[in-house]
């Protein structure tokens, strides 16, 4: 037990005497640590912040209980119809949500890149054309 509390002692007397002999260079050494500290809790602190703003700019965009469908196409051949079928929604499918009790707002989208003209000039713009509901 002697030996090793005698080995503590030698090591706190050389970490003082080069702390003391090399003091510019200790309070460098330290600076240097707490700015990588400083610099890694600022970094964090942000990140999180910045994760906090998009996701309430995302809550406050589409609301809660959204829900997005796009038509497109079949992944796998179902029913005896071959697979890559295009899958289109017609309006008379879409009125079928009015009998759901869960969805309470319902509405189709339609986009369109149209072609507009005044005087010389031509652009092409897209409309979109939504229900009330929207």
């Amino acid at each position: 037990m002697r030996g090793w509390l005698r080995v503590v002692r030698e090591i706190g007397r050389e970490a003082v005497v080069g702390l003391v002999r090399n003091r510019v260079r200790a309070g460098l050494s330290m600076l240097g640590i707490s700015w990588g500290i400083v610099s890694v809790v600022v970094l964090l602190a942000y990140g999180e912040g910045f994760n906090q703003a998009i996701q309430r700019g995302f809550q406050g965009a589409f609301g809660d209980g959204v829900s997005i469908v796009f038509g497109g196409q079949t992944s796998m051949q179902a029913g005896g119809e071959r697979a890559g079928r295009p899958v289109r929604f017609r309006l008379t499918d879409l009125q079928i949500l009015d009998e759901m009790p869960l969805v309470r707002h319902w509405s189709p989208e339609y986009m369109r890149d149209l072609p507009i003209s005044w005087g010389t000039r031509l652009a092409s713009y897209r409309a979109r054309g939504v229900a009330p509901s929207y």
